[in-house]
């Protein structure tokens, strides 16, 4: 599955330069599946989005961080 990510994952990553809402994108520095660099380039693909990287964290942001998560929504909505 993991060899295949590159093409299933094609089709997202070419929707992303059409988001036009407010975007943030949370990640944690110690994601054992997706390193930082892809949070990032997906941020950066995305117009005006922000990338959070949350230190101590791993794949699963809101469970891991949930203060955090509700926090940068929060602050995203307001």
């Amino acid at each position: 599955m993991l060899r295949q990510l590159p093409r299933l994952y094609q089709p997202i990553e070419d929707t992303l330069p059409a988001i036009g809402v407010p975007t943030v994108v949370i990640w944690g520095d110690r994601d054992m599946f997706f390193a930082a660099e892809q949070g990032q380039r997906t941020a950066d693909a995305i117009p005006g989005a922000e990338f959070i990287l949350l230190p101590g964290c791993g794949h699963f942001p809101p469970v891991e961080r949930p203060e955090a998560v509700a926090t940068t929504l929060i602050n995203l909505l307001a």
